[in-house]
């Protein structure tokens, strides 16, 4: 077919608004399906996130006890007296020896 300006055009008739409206029917159906498929990688980012935040939180912590351990056991080796190679019964008997030494000067 030919307008009156000498263009082409086409006579869509009956069908062509039938494939219109399927084509609008099945780009939505895709993008609803696009949004499904994006939400569900989200959901497993944030479940991979929050997974690898706990584990980072925890070995941050167990790192920080290790070393306030450390610490304190030092310190605890140096009021005993005693070496950090110390065997156990050697620590035991230094304990103890401090626990009586703390008894006797207390005040009652």
């Amino acid at each position: 077919n030919i307008d009156k300006n000498g263009v082409v055009t086409e006579n869509q008739g009956f069908l062509g608004p039938v494939f219109d409206g399927l084509g609008a029917v099945s780009n939505i159906y895709f993008g609803m399906k696009g949004l499904d498929l994006a939400e569900e990688q989200f959901d497993f980012q944030k479940e991979a996130f929050e997974k690898n935040y706990e584990a980072n939180k925890l070995a941050f912590n167990n790192a920080v006890r290790r070393r306030g351990d450390a610490a304190a056991n030092a310190v605890s080796n140096e009021v005993l007296g005693i070496s950090d190679n110390a065997t156990l019964a050697e620590r035991a008997a230094a304990e103890e020896a401090y626990s009586t030494s703390q008894t006797a000067n207390k005040v009652i």
